[in-house]
């Protein structure tokens, strides 16, 4: 079944309607900072993932201290990389896929397309929540 791609603003209204901070400009005009912080916050509002999970390797998997501060910067940035991808892989089309270039480097098009399947997602979540 292919995913219904919204237009920009039932995006909008889906998503905040959630708490995730969004507007209309971010989806024609993506920049990754903004995407990625629309990311992380459907994640943590809709999905329920504690934001130390996205931010924080778990201890076990702790670096080495020496190397720590390298990596402080792609952590979380890999952690949400993760997420998403699992996240559009269970709930997206059969051929959905999410790459980190959508977090990076996203493009109108693409955006659009994986922040619909969010919409969509937080408008079913929003009736099973009732």
């Amino acid at each position: 079944m292919a995913t219904l791609v919204l237009d920009a603003r039932s995006i909008v209204e889906s998503l905040s309607s959630v708490g995730v901070d969004i507007t209309v400009d971010d989806i024609i005009h993506p920049v990754a900072s903004r995407i990625q912080s629309i990311y992380f916050g459907f994640c943590t509002k809709v999905l329920g993932v504690p934001e130390k999970s996205l931010s924080e390797l778990p201890f076990e998997c702790q670096l080495n201290p020496e190397t720590a501060e390298m990596h402080q910067k792609s952590t979380p940035l890999l952690l949400l990389f993760t997420t998403m991808q699992c996240f559009i892989i269970d709930f997206g089309e059969t051929n959905a896929d999410f790459t980190m270039c959508d977090l990076i480097n996203p493009t109108p098009k693409r955006t659009r397309k994986l922040l619909s399947l969010l919409a969509d997602y937080t408008n079913f979540h929003r009736l099973d929540m009732c």
